[in-house]
C-alpha cells in the first residue's frame, strides 16, 4: 500500500516435501479462476475486510508503527488520515468488485512465476 501506481499482488505458498510445484501452482490458479467464476462467498469477503480493519488498529497500538505511518504518509504525498480513508473504501468493496478485477488482472498474461529451492535442491 505504500506506493502510487501500479503494485504487485503475491500469491506465495510453501509446498510440502513429495508435493510438485507445479500441482500447487495449479491449485492457486484454480482458485483464481474460481473466484472469476463464481465470485466469493460474502461471508469470506467480510471476513478479509475484518482481518484488515483489525491489522490496523492493533497496529495503532505500537508508537513506532504510528510514526511509520505517518512518516510514510508524508514521504508519499498522502493525507495523514490516508488509513482511514482506505479502511472506509475497503468497506465499499463487494462480492463483484473481486470478482471482476479476478477476471481482469489475474490471468496468465499478467502471470509472473518464480520458484524459490533451497541450496542443494529438494
Amino acid at each position: 500500500l505504500a506506493s502510487r501506481g501500479p503494485q504487485l499482488f503475491v500469491l506465495s505458498a510453501t509446498v510440502r516435501a513429495g508435493t510438485a510445484v507445479e500441482a500447487v501452482e495449479a491449485a492457486l490458479k484454480g482458485e483464481i479462476a474460481r473466484i472469476a467464476r463464481d465470485g466469493l462467498d460474502p461471508a469470506e469477503l467480510q471476513r478479509v475486510k475484518n482481518q484488515w480493519t483489525a491489522s490496523a488498529v492493533f497496529d495503532r497500538d505500537s508508537p513506532f508503527a504510528q510514526a511509520r505511518e505517518l512518516g510514510m504518509h508524508w514521504a508519499l504525498g498522502w493525507p495523514l488520515d490516508a488509513e482511514a480513508r482506505l479502511l472506509a473504501r475497503l468497506q465499499t468493496i463487494g462480492v463483484e468488485d473481486v470478482q471482476r478485477v479476478a477476471r481482469r488482472y489475474f490471468v496468465d498474461e499478467q502471470l509472473t512465476v518464480g520458484v524459490l529451492r533451497p541450496e542443494g535442491g529438494v
